[in-house]
């Protein structure tokens, strides 16, 4: 079975680490440059900015896509309120017409 004990040197001293290098910590893109940690740390924090400006930006775009949608229906009820008006009053128009041609066939008739 293997040992699982750590190798040790040929000097009977545990080998030493070998350096860290300090590229090796990489961003998982697969582009073959090793970033450093604090340039992947770095990258992180622009990349949650970048994506928490997005979602700001989003619900602002929301918020602006239901006050236009309440705009138009508020529109859309003043268009019928005025179309209703006009109806009336054509309405208005017409009947004080008719009363006007009565009025005028009564003393033609006199």
């Amino acid at each position: 079975p293997p040992s699982l004990r750590l190798p040790v040197a040929e000097d009977g001293e545990e080998p030493e680490e070998p350096e860290a290098d300090s590229r090796a910590q990489t961003d998982g893109s697969g582009d073959g440059f090793g970033l450093t940690l604090e340039e992947a740390c770095k990258r992180e924090r622009r990349i949650s900015l970048s994506f928490g400006d997005y979602m700001e930006a989003l619900q602002s775009l929301e918020q602006e896509s239901k006050d236009h949608a309440r705009k138009l229906h508020n529109l859309e009820e003043s268009s019928r309120a005025l179309e209703k008006q006009a109806r009336e009053r054509e309405e208005f128009v017409k009947t004080l017409k008719q009363h006007m041609d009565d009025s005028h066939s009564q003393l033609s008739a006199k």
